[in-house]
């Protein structure tokens, strides 16, 4: 169980995130943000690695029981909030020396966690790991609703 934040790629179980991932981006369109659309990202791609950020979160949701009586529960789970990917660098005509990473999405209300530098982290150490010389990022400083 993830009590704080905790980062996970992508590659270590697809099977396991996909679902996750599918959830998220969809919750990125109703904020706005086309980032995750199809045409620009892609999880199984193999020149891309995505890296996950989940919080553990405790949130009250209410459910109506077979007699019709409305309660309320305790719902305890480790919430997807940020997405962010690294892939060969295609602009800079180096893609084996070179790694971009985007920060895609975080999702409203969770914008000052501080995922990102998280992310970062274990950015850097797999960029070295796979011998990358140069890491630098990218972002949409015109995506007002990642940037607000």
């Amino acid at each position: 169980m993830v009590r704080k934040m905790e980062v996970k790629r992508y590659s270590e179980n697809p099977n396991k995130y996909w679902s996750d991932i599918e959830r998220f981006r969809k919750q990125t369109f109703i904020e706005g943000n086309n980032s995750l659309s199809h045409e620009k990202y892609d999880p199984d791609n193999p020149d891309i690695e995505t890296w996950m950020c989940y919080k553990y979160v405790e949130e009250w949701e209410q459910y109506t029981k077979p007699s019709g009586k409305v309660k309320e529960r305790l719902n305890k789970y480790n919430k997807l909030i940020s997405i962010s990917a690294a892939e060969k660098s295609h602009y800079t005509n180096d893609p084996d020396i070179a790694v971009r990473v985007c920060r895609y999405h975080i999702l409203d209300g969770y914008r000052f966690s501080h995922c990102g530098l998280i992310m970062g982290e274990h950015q850097i150490k797999w960029a070295r790991e796979k011998g990358y010389k140069i890491l630098y990022i990218t972002h949409d400083i015109n995506n007002i609703t990642i940037n607000k």
